[in-house]
């Protein structure tokens, strides 16, 4: 967490604001510019694709909810569909990126977007893949 002075605060000037990067002018003595790095090894960029994490109840239920459409799109009817992992990338909404296991050894990577209304819709299905190949944007 960053957290910044308050003798500097009161008396910012501008604020220009950089990737990860917020540089503050001040009338400050000996202080007229600050700074602040923001960037973060647990930061992804902003719009990028978050880190892959294991998949709760609330993402097996949005894979759950376009079964139907990415069974019609890879024209195949899957027995098993467990959500694994999952990332996900802010943008007007959000889309999921989902590792689903419909095999012993098969794994797809679903696109779901989720609207700001909470409208769920399949954007786009990956086959063929493992439960090593890690999850990308696509």
């Amino acid at each position: 967490m960053v957290t910044f002075d308050p003798q500097l605060t009161r008396r910012i000037y501008n604020v220009h604001v950089l990737p990860y990067i917020y540089v503050f002018y001040n009338s400050l003595p000996g202080r007229h510019i600050q700074v602040v790095n923001l960037h973060s090894e647990d930061m992804s960029m902003p719009g990028g694709l978050g880190k892959a994490q294991p998949a709760d109840e609330s993402v097996q239920k949005i894979a759950d909810e376009v079964k139907v459409e990415v069974e019609g799109k890879l024209s195949k009817s899957f027995a098993e569909y467990k959500a694994v992992s999952y990332a996900t990338q802010v943008v007007a909404g959000i889309n999921y990126f989902i590792k689903v296991q419909v095999s012993s050894t098969e794994y797809i990577h679903i696109r779901v977007f989720q609207s700001l209304q909470q409208q769920l819709s399949l954007s786009a299905v990956q086959d063929g893949k493992t439960l090593n190949d890690p999850i990308t944007y696509f």
